[in-house]
């Protein structure tokens, strides 16, 4: 299978000099978790959610405004491409061994396309796998209170891209990377420089998290997970108790990981 077959294509791309307050702009409006980056038409690197969400509230930049911040400044550019002539495979066991959330299909110098993690779902459609060997169990969860810094460096410190969050013991909610990255931004970009770090502490997971209707009960087949997924647009699912407590997590690595243990690839 090739891996074109999986790409997001054409995929929109940034310029190394453009700001990375552009570049959080451009993937908000495209869905995206992830641009190629350009210097005079080349291929140079990427720059992903997790890169900005990293250097958006580093200790050196807070008190700037994104549009003052270049792409170049977080950008990755020694990582692996794959060629149109790449087999889905190949992509899959890149991402997992480099931790990728996404890799650039390169033609002649220059992004044609590009394989997200999140459409990986995609696949399993159609298969009657049970749910069961996709839980990821006692994943990290937050409480609704807590601080959304916290919640952060949680998120990098064990390289999470969703989390689930609780009142008392209930599932009430996720935070995903993106929609902390764009509370920060607005803050950064709109909030006088005297109130910015008051503000950003009193930020709570409530203030960000978004309701979801991608979560189960029991053990469905994979297929039904894979769709919740999707028609959310998410990066997973939540695996729920009788009692609505978390039991655990369905992640869209997740399905990296099983199709390469499996061979379908």
């Amino acid at each position: 299978m090739k891996s074109f077959i999986l790409a997001r294509s054409p995929i929109p791309t940034v310029d190394k000099d453009q700001s990375l307050s552009n570049a959080v702009e451009i993937m908000e409006y495209e869905g995206l978790s992830a641009l190629p980056v350009l210097d005079d038409g080349r291929f140079v690197g990427i720059v992903t959610v997790r890169d900005i969400l990293s250097r958006i509230w580093g200790e050196r930049v807070r008190m700037i405004s994104l549009s003052s911040l270049y792409v170049s400044s977080v950008m990755k550019t020694d990582i692996p491409i794959v060629s149109l002539d790449s087999s889905l495979f190949e992509a899959s066991e890149l991402m997992i061994k480099h931790g990728l959330i996404a890799i650039p299909i390169i033609n002649n110098g220059k992004p044609v396309g590009m394989i997200f993690e999140e459409d990986f779902p995609k696949l399993f459609l159609d298969s009657n796998a049970d749910s069961s060997e996709f839980i990821i169990r006692n994943p990290r969860i937050v409480d609704i209170d807590s601080s959304l810094l916290n919640v952060r460096l949680l998120m990098l410190k064990e390289n999470l891209r969703f989390i689930p969050v609780v009142k008392g013991e209930r599932f009430v909610g996720v935070v995903r990377d993106f929609d902390i990255v764009t509370v920060l931004k607005f803050i950064q970009d709109k909030v006088s420089s005297q109130h910015r770090v008051s503000r950003v502490k009193s930020l709570r997971a409530s203030d960000v998290m978004r309701s979801t209707k991608a979560y189960f009960y029991g053990y469905p087949p994979i297929s039904v997970v894979a769709k919740l997924i999707l028609d959310e647009g998410g990066l997973g699912a939540v695996a729920l108790n009788e009692d609505n407590s978390v039991l655990g997590i369905v992640n869209v690595r997740i399905f990296i990981k099983m199709l390469l243990s499996w061979g379908f690839v």
